[in-house]
């Protein structure tokens, strides 16, 4: 077995070819963030951007993107990659299982053997799905990811959306009539390229950051950047689409997605706020499942989050998670403890006032124009996994009731619109 580095910006096409081939379709890898097209754009604004490479008898066996600082790394792009780790040959989906057992070319490979090979101290990470058995000692905090499944069609995903006793669909034939009495007709356009409208859009997620007092990952200039390479892409393998709810001439809602191959990642959603008392999430969601499925989505990931929205219209569950290999003996052991210590803290009330004080110092922050200490991937990996810190409500107990089909509500509550980020 042979451990390799290089930098991403060097990359060459026929390697890019052979990571990409590793991806099959419908399974977690397939995500766009595994792409080399994803690895090579964040490379293109972030320095010390590294490919780890991993070949058995001269065959790509498995590659893995991080950000290099010194002797540690985080994966590339930070927080707002959504899917991070490794990609290894012939990995199958869990089906929707996170908990199924996923065999890997690469299981017999430590996580120690492979910072040792690409000269790393350590590698932190947030959102890692169980794709490689030997990482499961440093996956310290569990995430429910809850995607759709298309490979069947919409019309496949509605049935499984009534069968559980939702009532979504009627409420998006019920809001469109809505929409249309007030606004205009209701229109949906799948692959917006009016670059106006991705900053309204932008503009629409940043004030709903600021209201809330959090930090908006992609202020950062470098991350604005990438979702305007990724606007521009019309590569197939790997590109950006805006997608559009309008309601006669009204922007109303929309999703900032990338697309690899079949499967689509909801990146951004945001909805204009004079509209938020027409619900524009019921409303929004179904348009977009059903535009992916008329272009050939097989699989769309909402990513990790508790929020309502994503097991309401998700069909399926992967699970990722946070956590750290250091190979340091007394810094692992400092780390493994840190975790603990906040894994226990999260599980008293304590946590929702350092919650409430850390959001309200965000909010004056925000009000008075301070900026963050720290530096700028630090502060995308922090911000990014926020609403995966500071939520309430218990993943698996989200994912469970999900699955028995509960998971709506029969309340006129608005739905909120709130993507991957």
């Amino acid at each position: 077995m042979e451990i390799e580095r290089i930098p991403v910006a060097e990359l060459a096409d026929d390697l890019a070819a052979e990571w990409d081939a590793l991806r099959p379709a419908q399974s977690t890898v397939s995500s766009p963030f595994y792409s080399s097209g994803y690895a090579r754009m964040v490379a293109a604004e972030r320095p010390n951007v590294e490919a780890g490479v991993v070949r058995v008898h001269g065959r790509l066996k498995a590659v893995m993107a991080y950000e290099r600082s010194g002797w540690s790394a985080i994966p590339a792009g930070g927080g707002i990659t959504d899917f991070q780790g490794p990609v290894t040959a012939a990995i199958a989906s869990t089906g929707g299982d996170p908990r199924a057992a996923v065999e890997s070319p690469i299981d017999e490979l430590t996580p120690n053997a492979w910072l040792r090979g690409l000269r790393l101290h350590q590698w932190r990470f947030r959102y890692v799905p169980p794709i490689w058995k030997p990482l499961a000692p440093y996956r310290f905090f569990r995430m429910s990811a809850p995607y759709v499944d298309l490979s069947d069609g919409f019309a496949t995903f509605k049935a499984a959306i009534d069968a559980r006793g939702s009532d979504m669909m009627h409420r998006h034939k019920r809001g469109c009539r809505t929409f249309a009495k007030r606004l205009g007709p209701v229109r949906f356009d799948f692959d917006n390229q009016e670059p106006a409208l991705l900053e309204r859009f932008l503009a629409w997620k940043a004030a709903q950051h600021a209201e809330r007092g959090t930090r908006f990952a992609f202020a950062e200039p470098w991350a604005r950047r990438l979702v305007e390479r990724a606007f521009a892409s019309r590569d197939p393998a790997f590109r950006g689409t805006l997608s559009c709810l309008f309601a006669g001439d009204h922007f109303v809602a929309g999703s900032f997605n990338l697309i690899s191959g079949t499967t689509l990642h909801v990146w951004i959603a945001a909805f204009g706020p004079e509209y938020s008392k027409f619900s524009p999430g019921t409303n929004f969601f179904p348009e977009l499942i059903m535009a992916a499925g008329a272009a050939g989505i097989q699989r769309l990931d909402f990513g990790h989050g508790d929020e309502p929205f994503k097991y309401r219209f998700g069909t399926c569950l992967d699970e990722v998670a946070e956590g750290c290999v250091d190979r340091r003996l007394l810094l692992g052991w400092a780390t493994r403890s840190s975790y603990a210590i906040r894994d226990r803290l999260r599980q008293t009330e304590l946590r929702q006032w350092i919650q409430k004080a850390r959001q309200t110092t965000r909010l004056w922050g925000t009000r008075l124009g301070l900026t963050s200490s720290l530096p700028a991937s630090d502060t995308v990996h922090e911000a990014a996994s926020d609403s995966a810190r500071e939520s309430d409500q218990d993943p698996a107990k989200v994912a469970a009731t999900a699955a028995m089909g509960l998971a709506d509500s029969r309340s006129s509550q608005s739905l909120e619109l709130n993507g991957s980020e």
